[in-house]
């Protein structure tokens, strides 16, 4: 849908105005004339009070209106007062056709009506972002907010791995330590138990001396015992010498003393072979019993806050170990939520319909062409982008009003006819000075009637 026929009256600074026209339109004049007056009544005579100006009606006058005829058969007609109210809104079709909600009926068709190509790319990123968001329905600001986020939580975990490597490296590892600390109390009871098992053998040896000094005085005693008998002997053989009529008593006495002292004597050998057996029980055990190294203990005890230090420091070395592997662990989950929430990215914004090929979003939300951002991007590029995005906001009705002609050079005109005629769009376009073809307007009016 574009206009075919145009009249406006008392509308900001025109008279009247009355004009067919036939594809796009370019107006011409000296500023202050009220060129740029024709787009905005035909931004109002659509939009309404979207596009209303602070001072619509010609000066001095009470009403202004502006009727418009659509390429579909349609006649819209908008009064409107100079307190920028619309008085009355008629939509009327060949078939006679009158909607009952006029100015909803006009919102259906003209979403993107006053979209400025040149106007967009004035635009800054962030309200060029918007404008496309709002056309493809695709928002990636939530995904950029959230790697903004992880990529902020992933620079503190690489500061922290960073971090815990750097103190790994300055943590010594004794590779010489035990697995666990010494215990010196377990230290010192070996020794005393060494020490304890050194008095026991001690105290075996003396006893088994003991044994066998007892031993020698019951071989003493035998000694003695046998000289007695011999003194006893010789004693008798005098007194049986001199003592004839006796000789019955003194062998009965000696026969009497020889069993007393064999007896003793066999009591004494008896004693004297327990003894040598509890002497050979003795050093037996004696030498059974283990003494540990007593001196080893002590070196022990004396190097174990040595040892012990390096055991704590094998510790911490691992510790660090352990928390630099998380770390980096952390940071590699970082990094694949990223490329997560990049493909995620990706995939919104190619599954989004995009008005011209090779749209897009970067990284920080700015709109880009082919990559490059639109700040970048060249003229012909902005335009060709500009007039693709206005055209796709307003898919029923395509006329796109550009205000700002004059800073077009040739090329650029060329290309925004040429993409205009491509795709039955309407362009109505301001420039300032005189230009063959186009309508001139001076002071409100078209120079020389009705165009």
């Amino acid at each position: 849908m574009t206009i075919t026929h145009l009249e406006i009256s008392n509308f900001k600074r025109i008279r009247v105005v009355n004009m067919d026209a036939v594809g796009s339109v370019t107006v011409a004049g000296r500023n202050g004339q009220g060129k740029s007056s024709i787009l905005d009544a035909i931004a109002v005579l659509l939009l309404g009070g979207a596009a209303m100006p602070p001072k619509p009606v010609r000066e001095g006058e009470e009403m202004a209106q502006i009727i418009g005829d659509t390429s579909d058969g349609y006649r819209i007609t908008r009064t409107i007062t100079p307190d920028g109210k619309t008085k009355k809104l008629t939509i009327i079709g060949n078939d006679g056709m009158s909607p009952r909600q006029p100015q909803a009926w006009l919102d259906a068709k003209i979403a993107g009506l006053t979209f400025d190509p040149l106007a967009f790319t004035r635009m800054d990123a962030k309200t060029q972002a918007a404008t496309i968001r709002k056309l493809t329905g695709v928002d990636v600001s939530d995904l950029d907010a959230k790697k903004a986020a992880t990529f902020s939580e992933r620079t503190q975990v690489g500061r922290d791995r960073d971090a815990a490597q750097g103190a790994l490296a300055s943590l010594p590892h004794h590779a010489d330590a035990p697995a666990d600390e010494v215990r010196i109390g377990d230290l010192l009871a070996k020794q005393a138990e060494a020490t304890a098992a050194e008095r026991r053998r001690a105290d075996l040896a003396r006893q088994a001396s003991d044994a066998r000094a007892l031993a020698a005085t019951r071989r003493a005693r035998i000694v003695e015992l046998d000289a007695q008998a011999a003194a006893e002997r010789k004693k008798a053989d005098d007194e049986i010498a001199r003592l004839t009529a006796l000789i019955d008593a003194a062998r009965t006495g000696l026969a009497s003393a020889l069993s007393q002292c064999e007896a003793s004597k066999n009591k004494n050998a008896a004693d004297a072979v327990r003894q040598d057996e509890a002497a050979a029980a003795l050093d037996a055990e004696a030498a059974a019993v283990v003494v540990p190294d007593v001196s080893a203990i002590v070196d022990q005890i004396g190097n174990a806050e040595s040892t012990n230090a390096k055991v704590r420091a094998n510790a911490a070395h691992v510790a660090a170990k352990a928390k630099a592997k998380a770390l980096a662990d952390e940071y590699a989950a970082k990094t694949a939520a990223l490329d997560a929430i990049d493909a995620e990215r990706t995939k919104r914004i190619a599954d989004a319909k995009m008005p011209i090929d090779g749209l897009s979003f970067s990284e920080d939300g700015a709109v880009t062409f082919r990559g490059v951002p639109m700040s970048q991007a060249s003229q012909a590029e902005a335009i060709r982008v500009s007039m693709a995005i206005g055209l796709a906001m307003s898919p029923e009705l395509k006329i796109v009003l550009i205000r700002d002609g004059s800073l077009l050079d040739a090329d650029s005109r060329a290309l925004v006819a040429d993409i205009a005629a491509a795709n039955g769009a309407q362009v109505w376009i301001e420039v300032v000075g005189k230009e063959a073809g186009a309508v001139e307007i001076e002071d409100g009016a078209i120079v020389g009637g009705a165009a």
